[in-house]
């Protein structure tokens, strides 16, 4: 049978590659994992030896793969097949026109790369697999895609695939997801663009069946101690009839405390009475900015202050804390704006707030807005991994103290009687000195509390996961 190295970028639970190692291994093929250091990625990939290196590419990292994908193919003999999935190559597919990469797969992946591996294995032809895309005489090429996959016929994801790399496998939080897919266009996502694509292939919003996900926790909390579980969903309360069933069985089997992503405008009391009783102790939902008309308008949420409001007031009546995810940094975003966005937050009680620095995506609608308003003056580089939390790439009055701002949102959050000091402080550029206030507070006052860790856990993974870049 082939032989399959999945790499990934991110020292979390990825669930694409996790369902890609089940799918694989399922099919009787051989399967290894590497993560971290270019020279740790090629030392796995030499001693494994595999047909086919899939990588999952998240835009900015592609450059990176590119190169491991061309070292790979000097020191492995025979020359494994070099596979771009994920995000960069779904969205954009001529990556495939580089040296370093021989295929890339757009969208889901299970079918196309159980398909792939029994081609090489066979030694077969390639290129006609639904899916995958080629180049062919300086050319793109991509083949029609398959229709969407039904989620209860995947296997569950592979977890033992990340059991060398303690960071990722001993975590004290497990993430489990019911569904695919987001109904909503917000025009900083890449959901919309992803509609369009799989427009006529099947439902995009789809959820597993209740069993079949209470299936995957039993068969997991078996295997390992669970102390807590992060459903991540999109909205995890999105379908009322999936839902209430789903934590009434959840409730009955099992005592674990989980957190879940939610929409403010869809959360209501017997909603969060039932995510309560089910044992339910934190919810997120995505606030972006404190400015109503910016949040709706340019970033097309369609959420309101009133919702928001009402959602906090729900949780906090419920005894269930809250953590939104914010943006600073927005085209056409005054300081004001952004102190709004800190004020919103504490005046609604958030327990923790990601703040993080707009970019603007190549490929999004919010990209395109900001190059046709000014806001740009050519669309940002894909080559690189875009920094979230340093800096903005917009021209536009005051950004320098938006950007100086954004590293004491979790200092002002946790702490709202230093705002006034604050609000003096973004007066005068120190920018070593916010880069350490900005990596401390996160990593102590968001990561712990996100990720439910001990002071020594924390300090102990952010280790870990650097020694390993």
């Amino acid at each position: 049978m082939a032989r399959l190295l999945l790499v990934q970028s991110l020292f979390v639970e990825q669930f694409g590659i996790m369902t890609l190692s089940a799918v694989a291994k399922a099919a009787g093929h051989q399967v290894a994992f590497a993560i971290g250091s270019d020279r740790h990625i090629l030392e796995k990939a030499q001693k494994f030896k595999p047909d086919v290196v899939g990588f999952s590419v998240l835009t900015g990292y592609q450059d990176k793969y590119l190169n491991l994908g061309k070292q790979m193919k000097r020191i492995i003999d025979p020359s494994p097949l070099i596979l771009f999935g994920g995000p960069h190559p779904t969205f954009f597919p001529k990556v495939v026109l580089e040296d370093g990469v021989d295929a890339i797969c757009v969208g889901e992946g299970e079918g196309a790369i159980t398909e792939l591996l029994e081609a090489v294995d066979r030694g077969d032809d390639i290129s006609g697999i639904r899916n995958l895309g080629f180049e062919k005489d300086g050319e793109l090429v991509c083949n029609p895609m398959r229709p969407l996959v039904d989620l209860d016929t995947v296997p569950f994801p592979d977890r033992e695939i990340y059991a060398e790399y303690p960071v990722i496998h001993e975590s004290n939080m497990v993430t489990f997801m019911a569904s695919r897919g987001c109904p909503y266009h917000c025009s900083f996502c890449f959901n919309r663009k992803m509609v369009g694509m799989v427009r006529g292939l099947g439902q995009w919003v789809r959820f597993r069946s209740v069993d079949n996900f209470m299936q995957e926790i039993a068969q997991v909390h078996a295997r390992h101690k669970i102390n807590f579980i992060d459903f991540h969903d999109d909205t995890f309360i999105l379908k009322k009839d999936w839902l209430f069933p789903f934590l009434e069985a959840y409730r009955r089997e099992f005592a674990i405390p989980f957190s879940c992503q939610i929409r403010a405008d869809l959360l209501t009391p017997e909603i969060a009475k039932a995510l309560k009783d089910a044992g339910c102790q934190r919810v997120s939902f995505g606030l972006e900015s404190g400015n109503e008309e910016l949040r709706n308008l340019v970033l097309k949420k369609n959420l309101s202050n009133k919702s928001i409001k009402k959602a906090a007031e729900i949780l906090r009546e419920t005894g269930i804390e809250f953590f939104t995810t914010n943006m600073m940094g927005l085209p056409g975003e005054t300081l004001e704006d952004a102190f709004k966005t800190l004020e919103l937050n504490i005046e609604i009680g958030t327990r923790c707030a990601w703040t993080s620095l707009f970019q603007p995506f190549p490929g999004t609608d919010l990209a395109k807005y900001c190059l046709d308003n000014g806001y740009l003056e050519k669309p940002i580089s894909t080559g690189k991994p875009v920094d979230t939390h340093t800096t903005s790439q917009l021209s536009q009055p005051d950004i320098d103290k938006v950007v100086r701002l954004q590293k004491f949102a979790y200092v002002v959050l946790r702490f709202p009687s230093l705002l006034p000091l604050v609000k003096k402080l973004i007066n005068y550029d120190f920018p070593t000195l916010y880069f350490y206030i900005h990596r401390i507070s996160y990593l102590l006052l968001y990561f712990r509390a996100a990720y439910q860790t001990t002071w020594k856990e924390t300090i102990k993974h952010a280790w870990i996961a650097l020694r390993h870049y």
